[in-house]
């Protein structure tokens, strides 16, 4: 969580592209070179097609929202054949799942689920998490 001690109004007005794509540039300046195979957990590559189709399907679904399945079954059919590959490869039988956003989400719903699990499992009740003071 980045934390601030200060207040930004919103613009008036916005930028133009030119504009905001300079200023978009300038603060990539700074980051990770990803490409160069620096970043581990955070940027999985492949290739430039693989991060060309990539791109290409993420503009299709862009302005799609996957919380409603009736408003876009594409995205509901796309989110099963995900799971179905994953307990194919996971040798899951019958398996259940859904999609997170990745890190802290994934996370959360990880542990959820395992509280849920030994719930219903073992009747465990007050179920405690032990962990570092470190933990994300």
């Amino acid at each position: 969580m980045t934390r601030t001690n200060s207040r930004r109004p919103l613009p008036a007005t916005g930028r133009p592209w030119p504009e905001l794509r300079a200023h978009l540039e300038e603060l990539k300046q700074g980051d990770a070179d990803w490409r160069g195979g620096r970043t581990g957990a955070y940027v999985f590559w492949a290739s430039d097609e693989v991060l060309e189709v990539a791109k290409a399907a993420h503009t299709m679904f862009f302005s799609e929202n996957g919380l409603s399945p009736k408003a876009f079954p594409s995205l509901a059919r796309l989110e099963r054949e995900v799971l179905e590959h994953s307990a194919d490869l996971l040798q899951g039988d019958h398996s259940v799942g859904s999609l997170t956003s990745g890190g802290t989400e994934s996370i959360m719903v990880a542990v959820k689920t395992a509280r849920d699990a030994m719930v219903a499992e073992r009747g465990i009740t007050s179920p405690e998490m032990v962990l570092p003071y470190s933990a994300h």
